[in-house]
């Protein structure tokens, strides 16, 4: 494959087509510099095949869920923005053994990130994990404690972070336009895969032994990240998950049912989170309910005004389009930092994050460490719901607390 900075992909399934494309985008733009996918790695060969390049003769990806769903990104071949098709493994052992990795990207089933990482960690290897880190907060933990004594950079794929209306947002708080944030109220109910479909046509995400949790995990470590962002540290949890739809289904075309899961971990959730300082976010949301009639709202309250989709409203009435006062106050220096060459990709943008942290040019946004904090506030609401009460964030970072995760450790052997 020849010299500069390689990186291997482990788990080539309905995610990597957004992430491949993001490569593609950064390489067009001119800001991969001599980077490469060097190695494609899928428990199955095809999935990888299918990557690599037309020449592997696999059908391409169709995608799954909504057209603007990133699982239902465009295909595309890694020969698409390189001129070398990576080499193809099933066993990403023999794919760290064979091929000299500066990094790898994990893309596949969450309880099996911490054991890659690991491995890849001791193998001298920077690592970048799909969200959410890990399959439990042990398993977490661990996975930053190694990096960090290796002095090797570990990424979570976090993207709503570099969501250009997130970005808008932070910088709306941070100019004071709403005064000092104090409470936001987030409700969102029904959607694509409700009331019953298997999310993402992938059974593990109802299975807690394989996916920690269901909205829980999967969906709210995207809103933890958010408000991490946004407001600062949360210091307490509180809150209750259920399972609204016990059976989960995956029908063909005609209706007819191919696929049954009987799921053991929530489909909706309710929960506080309590900030430093005060502020308060309450969160319900859920993959049950009515696919036609979503029910979707997301509002910031301040000292001084409130935050309501794309407008700031001061308590005097004032309305403030956020996008347009963010593009002719924010600065060319700071747009061009969170968007670099106009990239607006969320998911180029966590890979630039995590590639230029990699090779050597200043700390990650999106951190393993910021990823363990994220989980933790998911975990806080599965204890806060188990045990009854408010949690501390502290007594989950340390598994002080850990009733729920405790089987899912038992299982794996963390």
């Amino acid at each position: 494959m020849g010299n500069g900075f390689q990186v291997g992909v482990i788990g080539c399934g309905n995610i990597a087509a957004a992430h491949l494309n993001a490569y593609k985008l950064l390489k067009e733009k001119e800001l991969l510099g001599d980077v490469t996918i060097a190695a494609l790695c899928d428990v199955s060969r095809d999935n990888a095949l299918r990557f690599a390049s037309p020449a592997g003769g696999v059908s391409q990806f169709q995608g799954v869920g909504p057209q603007n769903d990133p699982m239902h990104a465009p295909h595309v071949y890694a020969t698409d923005f390189q001129s070398q098709a990576p080499r193809v493994f099933s066993d990403y052992k023999e794919m760290l053994g064979a091929v000299a990795l500066d990094a790898v990207e994990i893309y596949a089933t969450l309880h099996t990130h911490h054991v890659i990482a690991l491995d890849a960690l001791r193998a001298g290897k920077h690592v970048f994990a799909e969200k959410p880190l890990a399959i439990s907060i042990k398993a977490a933990r661990a996975m930053v404690e190694e990096a960090e004594r290796r002095g090797l950079i570990l990424g979570v794929a976090e993207s709503f972070r570099f969501q250009k209306a997130q970005r808008v947002k932070k910088w709306i708080i941070d100019q004071g336009l709403i005064g000092a944030p104090r409470l936001s109220i987030s409700v969102a109910a029904g959607g694509y895969w409700s009331p019953d479909h298997i999310v993402a046509h992938t059974a593990w995400r109802h299975k807690k032994l394989l996916g920690a949790g269901g909205w829980a995990v999967d969906c709210l470590v995207h809103g933890a990240h958010a408000r991490r962002y946004l407001f600062g540290e949360v210091e307490e949890v509180s809150g209750t998950v259920q399972t609204i739809e016990p059976l989960r289904r995956r029908r063909d075309e005609s209706g007819r049912i191919v696929e049954e899961v009987a799921c053991d971990c929530d489909d909706t959730i309710c929960a506080s989170l309590f900030f430093r300082g005060g502020m308060v976010s309450h969160i319900a949301q859920s993959w049950a309910g009515s696919p036609h009639a979503p029910l979707g709202a997301d509002m910031v309250y301040g000292t001084e005004g409130c935050i309501a989709k794309d407008l700031a409203i001061r308590n005097d009435g004032r309305q403030i389009p956020m996008q347009r006062a963010f593009d002719e106050k924010a600065g060319a220096a700071l747009i061009q930092r969170f968007f670099p060459k106009g990239v607006e990709d969320v998911f180029a943008l966590e890979t630039l994050d995590f590639l230029r942290a990699a090779q050597g040019h200043g700390p990650m946004e999106s951190s393993g460490r910021e990823g363990l904090m994220d989980l933790a506030v998911c975990f806080a609401l599965l204890e806060s719901s188990t045990v009854g009460k408010r949690v501390k964030i502290e007594d989950i970072v340390s598994g002080r607390l850990s009733q729920y995760e405790d089987p899912i450790n038992r299982h794996h052997n963390i």
